[in-house]
């Protein structure tokens, strides 16, 4: 595929401006010239904005043009974006606006606007995808408003909350040095015992996660504490603070968590396993309790040995192995009781009790995990593939890092676009004969990052490029060092 370069235009390219806009104006839903002069636009532009064009040889393909220059809103604006017609479908829109967001950023906007005809349809799918929003509210032309905070760690916001963070206090030495000294990483977790919270610069006990108190709390710390973004490291942590995104994003802190609906998808195997389906991703059959099971062996859809598990959170809460049916009942019973001794009950108390389990085959099947990267904006940008070869208390112990072959590649962009999640997502993989089976997805930092993390990666230096609305260098998400790695222990004193 031919590359294309973008150019920031010098203030001298007024005629080359006003011609290009000129050749699509009728392109636009409601004409470049029946809003402005185009020669008086493309001069104003030049000498108080900016203009980014794509060229194909001599000739402008593509054009994003606007201003950068509100030292008290700090809010670029987008007035133009255009790409010719033969030049579409190859993401150059795409390219462009992201260049643009990159020089609103190098010029000190923290936020970028920009409107579009509500008949634009395609204009609008493509700011909506790259994490732009909208009220809906339209003006007297039928106008579009959109807007898009670029940089979240500020000068007033520097810190990073890594929320639920319990034992993972090597993201909390990771984020502090891709932090540099400027910020501090903040740990909260409801249970004082905590490791992270004395690892972190500042530790806090916060209210149990289904508490009513919860939310205001975090968003009272947040607020109080200058963080400008939260990091959840909890299951059942993530469709809580996802539900309440647009309450962290008023104050300025952006939640690093899935939309609302995948990140509740995730926090239920059952409805896992029906969003995979429906988006063509292979996956194990999923069952509802033994009977759920039974009945589908006794049609002649599966067989035994079967495992169970929670339907919500982690499997590691109860997991079990039956290999009859009398062993599937027992073992269906075990895990109902472990699962409303636990935190679980909480999320569980959504249905029956006894639909609070699942049973799935067991499959033989070599079992991988793969971190699935994106942007804040959810797009694609990597991945990192492991092969578990020992596992203990639910978490992998041993791990082989592997070089991602193409099936893996295909399969985290797959999943990149269904989910739209920023950060990191873990997900757990069987490759069966070849063909690669998603079992869950966790829309987070998984037990398994540190051994990508070993080999090469550095997520947390590109989440924190990411919030400073800077680009991550690339080669902060290959793996460089493949091989296999074990987990260590750690021992932190106590604060007490």
């Amino acid at each position: 595929m031919r590359q294309f370069s973008i150019t920031r235009l010098e203030a001298s390219a007024g005629e080359t401006v006003r011609a290009y806009l000129s050749s699509v104006n009728n392109d636009f839903p409601i004409p470049l010239t029946q809003k402005v002069d185009l020669a008086e636009y493309a001069a104003k532009v030049l000498s108080r904005g900016i203009a980014l064009a794509i060229y194909d040889g001599r000739e402008i393909v593509g054009l994003a043009a606007g201003y950068v220059n509100d030292a008290i809103g700090l809010s670029a604006y987008l007035s133009v974006l255009s790409v010719s017609k033969e030049h579409r479908g190859r993401g150059l829109g795409s390219a462009l606006v992201r260049a643009f967001e990159r020089e609103a950023v190098s010029s000190g906007m923290e936020r970028l606007m920009l409107n579009t005809h509500e008949s634009n349809v395609a204009a609008c799918s493509l700011y909506e995808g790259m994490g732009y929003k909208t009220d809906g509210a339209r003006d007297e032309i039928g106008n579009l408003e959109y807007s898009k905070r670029l940089v979240w760690l500020t000068p007033d916001k520097p810190n990073i909350l890594l929320s639920s963070a319990g034992r993972r206090t090597y993201l909390v030495d990771w984020l502090r040095d891709a932090l540099g000294g400027i910020g501090e990483v903040h740990a909260s977790n409801s249970d004082s015992s905590g490791a992270a919270l004395v690892a972190a610069d500042k530790g806090v006990v916060s209210p149990l996660i289904y508490s009513d108190e919860y939310i205001p709390f975090m968003l009272d710390y947040c607020s109080r504490e200058r963080i400008g973004a939260v990091v959840p490291l909890f299951d059942v942590d993530i469709p809580v603070l996802a539900a309440h995104r647009a309450e962290f994003e008023a104050i300025g802190c952006f939640p690093v968590v899935a939309p609302d609906d995948f990140a509740k998808s995730c926090s239920d195997k059952l409805a896992t396993s029906k969003l995979l389906a429906a988006a063509g991703i292979p996956c194990p059959e999923t069952y509802v309790g033994a009977q759920g099971f039974l009945d589908a062996v006794e049609c002649g859809e599966t067989s035994f040995p079967a495992f169970i598990k929670p339907r919500w959170g982690m499997g590691s809460i109860g997991l079990a192995e039956a290999s009859n049916e009398k062993e599937l009942d027992v073992l269906c019973g075990i895990v109902e009781r472990k699962v409303r001794k636990s935190y679980l009950r909480y999320e569980s108390s959504s249905d029956a009790p006894s639909r609070g389990v699942v049973v799935q085959p067991r499959l033989d099947a070599t079992e991988y995990g793969m971190d699935v990267y994106c942007d804040l904006s959810g797009r694609y940008r990597g991945c990192a593939v492991r092969k578990k070869v020992a596992m203990r208390a639910g978490e992998t112990d041993i791990a082989e890092v592997v070089d991602a072959d193409p099936r893996f590649e295909r399969l985290a962009r797959t999943i990149a676009r269904l989910s739209r999640h920023p950060g990191c997502m873990d997900v757990d993989i069987f490759d069966v004969d070849g063909e690669l089976m998603v079992l869950e997805m966790n829309a987070r930092f998984g037990g398994g990052y540190p051994f990508s993390h070993a080999a090469g990666v550095d997520m947390p230096r590109a989440l924190v490029s990411w919030l400073r609305g800077e680009e991550c260098d690339p080669d902060a998400l290959t793996v460089k060092w493949p091989g296999t790695y074990m987990k260590d222990m750690a021992i932190v004193k106590s604060g007490n």
